[in-house]
């Protein structure tokens, strides 16, 4: 026999720390309780997180319909151009309109006092900027939602390995900060002596 002194400690431990700050909504167990790896240990509120969610996934879809708007608008400009349409009648047989466009308009042109071709790239330029900004918005919303899909994520403390809560640091209804200790959890299949 050899007598050694040392203390005997799990050969996996972890201490889990809030993420993001909130509530506890849900503390799984006690000290001593033991866990299958995946259980969910402790809970943070998210119900304002979830609010968010559905605000940026409404922002989306609004961003998803201008641009589907856009690319129409843009379309309709490529096949029936506004700078054309400007001297239209409003109706009738379109006698003035139609002389605007047969007479005035191309000596407008001519005489410098107007440039079609300049209006008629000002107009496709517009258009293919409301796509690109709408384009711009839906990618926006979505990274929106990437980043709070993740603060959900971090909002749940899930069990990283088979194991049992060592000391729990909070209670329920306890508000949070990101970086405070929540609780430790170890691995009981194997010791080690330090």
């Amino acid at each position: 026999h050899i007598a050694i002194a040392g203390t005997v400690s799990a050969r996996k431990a972890v201490q889990l720390t809030a993420q993001i700050p909130g509530r506890i909504a849900y503390i799984a167990g006690n000290e001593g309780d033991r866990f299958q790896q995946g259980s969910l240990l402790v809970q943070i509120d998210d119900t304002a997180l979830r609010a968010k969610l559905d605000s940026a996934i409404a922002n989306r879809d609004a961003a998803l319909a201008a641009i589907r708007n856009a690319n129409m608008q843009l379309n309709r400009e490529l096949r029936s151009p506004q700078s054309r349409a400007s001297g239209a009648a409003p109706g009738g047989m379109g006698m003035p309109a139609m002389m605007d466009q047969m007479f005035s308009t191309p000596m407008q042109d001519s005489m410098g006092l107007r440039d079609r071709d300049a209006e008629r790239g000002s107009d496709l330029v517009a258009r293919e900027t409301q796509v690109s900004q709408a384009t711009a918005q839906q990618r926006q919303a979505e990274a929106q939602i990437k980043e709070i899909q993740a603060s959900l994520r971090d909002a749940r403390s899930i069990a990283p390995f088979n194991g049992v809560i060592e000391s729990v640091h909070i209670e329920y209804g306890d508000t949070v900060q990101p970086g405070q200790p929540i609780l430790n959890y170890s691995e009981t299949t194997g010791y080690q002596v330090l």
